[in-house]
C-alpha cells in the first residue's frame, strides 16, 4: 500500500510555503492498480461520426466510448470553428494521455493526425492513431504543430497514476512539452481552475498563485470557458476552461527580458518574461503572483480572443 500522505520533505513545495491549500482525498482505485487501455477501431469510427455532428456523447458505463468532459468539448468545438486560426487538418497533433480514444477521434474528425503519449499500456487494433511512451516521445525526429492536454497536468507528480511524488512535476512537464512542439506551435490546455488547492492524490486546482507559473514561457493567445476572476473562485473540484497557448521563442527577446529584475524595455506582457536564472524560487513565484493579481494581468486574460 502506498503512502497516503505527502512526505514531509515535500509539504512546503506542494503548498508553496502555505500559500496553497492542501487537503487529502486519496484515490486507491487508480493508485493501487496499473492502468491499461484497450482502444478499438470500431469505437473510434463511432465517436468520429458523433463528433462530426457535434452531438453530445456522454461516457458509456463501461468507459469504452464517449466523453468524460462534455462541457470542455463545447469549448473545444468553439475554438476549432475558427478554421482560419486553428485548422488542424493534415497537422500532427500530440495528445497528452488517453482513456478510450475520444480526443484522438476529435482530431481525426477534423482531419488531423493524432499522436498520443501515455504512461499506461495501450492496445489499439487500428492504424489511424500513433501511441508513444514518454521515453519514445523524446526520441522523435520531428515536432508537433498542435498539442491537446485536457485534464492531464493537474495529476502530474501526485502518484495517482503510478508516477513519482514530485511537487513540481506539472511545471516540469509544461516546460518539457516546449521541446516537442514547433516554434509558435499551439497548446490547447484544459485543467481545473479556482482557488489554489492540492487535493492529494487526486489533482491540483490552479488559481492566481500557481497558474502563472504553469504559463511561464508560453504566450496566452485565447481561451474558451473562462470568465472574470475565476482564478479566485472556489469551485471545489475546479472548473476547466480551455486556454490557448503559443510556444514562444525566447531567443528573440531583449536580454533584459530574460531577467525579472532590471528590465529596461518595460515589457507589459507577463507571459513574455522567463524565470530568473539565479536566486530563490520564491522570488519568481511572488513576482508572477503579483502579476496575475494585478488589474493589468486580469485585463490581459480577458482581452485575448475569447471563444464563447
Amino acid at each position: 500500500m502506498k503512502n497516503k500522505k505527502i512526505p514531509k520533505k515535500f509539504i512546503n513545495d506542494f503548498t508553496m510555503n502555505d500559500k496553497v491549500e492542501l487537503i487529502y482525498d486519496y484515490d486507491e482505485v487508480h493508485s493501487d492498480n496499473k492502468e491499461s487501455y484497450n482502444i478499438k477501431e470500431e469505437n473510434i469510427r463511432m465517436m468520429i461520426e458523433k463528433i462530426k455532428l457535434k452531438e453530445n456523447f456522454p461516457l458509456s458505463k463501461d468507459g469504452w466510448v464517449g466523453s468524460s468532459y462534455e462541457y470542455v468539448d463545447k469549448y473545444f468545438y468553439r475554438i476549432l470553428s475558427d478554421m482560419d486560426t486553428y485548422n488542424i487538418k493534415g497537422k500532427d497533433v500530440l495528445i497528452i494521455g488517453t482513456s478510450n480514444g475520444w480526443y484522438e477521434s476529435f482530431v481525426l474528425a477534423y482531419g488531423g493526425v493524432p499522436h498520443v503519449v501515455e504512461y499506461a499500456d495501450v492496445e489499439y487494433n487500428g492504424e489511424q492513431i500513433i501511441y508513444y511512451t514518454p521515453e519514445e516521445l523524446t526520441k522523435l525526429d520531428f515536432k508537433f504543430d498542435f498539442c491537446i492536454s485536457f485534464s492531464s497536468y493537474e495529476h502530474s507528480g501526485l502518484g495517482r497514476y503510478g508516477d513519482e511524488i514530485n511537487p513540481n512535476a506539472d511545471l516540469e512537464s509544461m516546460s518539457e512539452l516546449k521541446n516537442v512542439l514547433k516554434e509558435d506551435g499551439i497548446l490547447f490546455l484544459a485543467l481545473p481552475i479556482g482557488k489554489d488547492r492540492v487535493v492529494f492524490n487526486v489533482h491540483r486546482i490552479y488559481g492566481s498563485i500557481r497558474l502563472p507559473l504553469l504559463f511561464e514561457n508560453w504566450k496566452l493567445v485565447g481561451h474558451s470557458g473562462y470568465w472574470w476572476n475565476q482564478t479566485d473562485m472556489d469551485f471545489k473540484a475546479g472548473h476547466q476552461p480551455i486556454f490557448i497557448l503559443k510556444n514562444r521563442n525566447f531567443s528573440e527577446l531583449p536580454a533584459c527580458c530574460l531577467r525579472i529584475t532590471n528590465c529596461t524595455c518595460q515589457n507589459t506582457d507577463p507571459f513574455l518574461v522567463t524565470t530568473k536564472p539565479e536566486g530563490p524560487v520564491e522570488y519568481t513565484r511572488d513576482y508572477y503572483t503579483r502579476l496575475l493579481q494585478s488589474s493589468k494581468m486580469i485585463k490581459m486574460i480577458n482581452d485575448v480572443v475569447t471563444y464563447e
